[in-house]
């Protein structure tokens, strides 16, 4: 179900209005080649977030809105409940067959969808009303991370979009946003399979363990240092040139 649900919510609409509008609108643009070397960047950079990701997502999860709002810290408290249990329904899977299938399932096709759709899709439309490319980066990372309904991990998911927009704008290329998408899917579903080996319930998988802040210091510049080497890359063309725009 929930494959079919993201073809029907994802694939299929975003690649009916890429059809649609061929030759007109530059949806799911691939302009630029893409080299080994960028794909080992945005791979490095995702892998050297994950600590820092998971601080702040402890941080969002913390976060307590007024008591005048407490209504609404209950409605997104139910919202975030139904997803985790939906979630542990899926990942609890101790085959390697059942990998297979969770990695197609939660990291493939929501790559691919979800980048079609906010990518390609959104940023390009937003793109055509708003002149500033870092307004509609934010706004469709903002869109991206609302549509999941879950909103104690919003800022972690929001700045995830953010960085999938702009290796869209960076790279000109469709596939690296996707590629950084199914990294950081693909890992949080490798880790829940390795736990759910080990005989660890899904509910200890998601404890927050502090570590020293070196780490969360080392992950931070690390990852800054992965995406300026990304930057670079796509700036350069064949011969040493650089483009004129980003």
């Amino acid at each position: 179900m929930l494959l079919i649900s993201s073809v029907t919510t994802f694939i299929l609409p975003a690649w009916i209005l890429y059809r649609s509008e061929s030759g007109i609108h530059p949806y799911f643009e691939r302009i630029n080649k893409v080299s080994s070397l960028q794909y080992l960047f945005v791979f490095a950079a995702m892998l050297c977030f994950i600590p820092m990701m998971s601080l702040l997502a402890y941080w969002n999860e913390s976060m307590q809105l007024p008591d005048s709002l407490q209504g609404v810290q209950q409605w997104m408290r139910a919202s975030e409940d139904s997803a985790a249990i939906m979630t542990k329904q899926i990942v609890e899977e101790s085959t390697w067959g059942g990998l297979l299938i969770n990695l197609i399932i939660l990291a493939v096709v929501p790559a691919v969808g979800e980048e079609m759709v906010f990518r390609g899709c959104l940023q390009n439309i937003f793109g055509r009303w708003i002149w500033n490319k870092h307004v509609v980066i934010w706004l469709v990372a903002i869109i991206f991370s609302a549509f999941h309904m879950q909103f104690f991990g919003f800022i972690p998911r929001m700045l995830l979009g953010a960085f999938f927009g702009y290796l869209y704008v960076w790279s000109r290329n469709i596939y690296l946003p996707i590629f950084g998408h199914f990294i950081n899917n693909a890992s949080a579903t490798i880790t829940a399979f390795y736990y759910t080996r080990k005989g660890i319930p899904f509910e200890e998988m998601n404890n927050f363990e502090q570590e020293p802040i070196w780490v969360y210091l080392a992950s931070l510049i690390f990852t800054v240092i992965f995406v300026v080497l990304y930057y670079r890359s796509t700036k350069k063309i064949p011969y040493g040139a650089r483009l004129e725009e980003d």
